[in-house]
């Protein structure tokens, strides 16, 4: 099977139509691609490879509850789409819950949300359909089999 992937953010420095691979190590510095541009680009690579798994991470470009619904919803029209991750900045499992109701693409997050108490807060609102974990930021392989055996509970 052909893997497209597809970023929400261009390089610094790079205009989106001339991106050809993702920049190294995360994007703290990108800029956010335009709604327009990142749906513009997702029907594109779904044309060069219609059996390929497709997800879109959004690097919390999402300002507001309205604003990342109103964008997972034109994802939705596209049909598909495997996630839509990383959609607001982590801390408010409410709102991530909430926008999870207000739209049919699947919901990941939580590989940026490290600490004790994570997954926590992302179970307690039942807020994704993909569970996300990161070693790195919960306390390495030791602190990660907890996390994993809660999250199967």
């Amino acid at each position: 099977m052909p893997l497209a992937l597809v970023s929400a953010v261009a390089p610094p420095g790079m205009a989106p139509p001339t991106t050809g691979q993702r920049p190294r190590g995360p994007p703290r510095d990108a800029t956010p691609a335009a709604p327009a541009a990142s749906l513009a680009r997702l029907r594109a690579v779904r044309e060069a490879f219609p059996d390929a798994w497709l997800g879109i991470d959004n690097n919390f470009a999402a300002h507001s509850l309205d604003e990342a619904i109103a964008f997972g919803r034109r994802l939705d029209e596209l049909g598909d789409i495997g996630w839509f991750e990383d959609i607001v900045p982590p801390g408010d499992a409410r709102m991530v819950r909430e926008i999870r109701d207000g739209i049919a693409t699947p919901v990941a997050m939580g590989d940026e949300q490290g600490g004790s108490y994570h997954p926590q807060a992302l179970l307690a609102f039942d807020a994704v359909d993909i569970n996300r974990v990161d070693a790195t930021t919960n306390g390495g392989i030791t602190r990660l089999r907890p996390i994993v055996a809660t999250i199967r509970e």
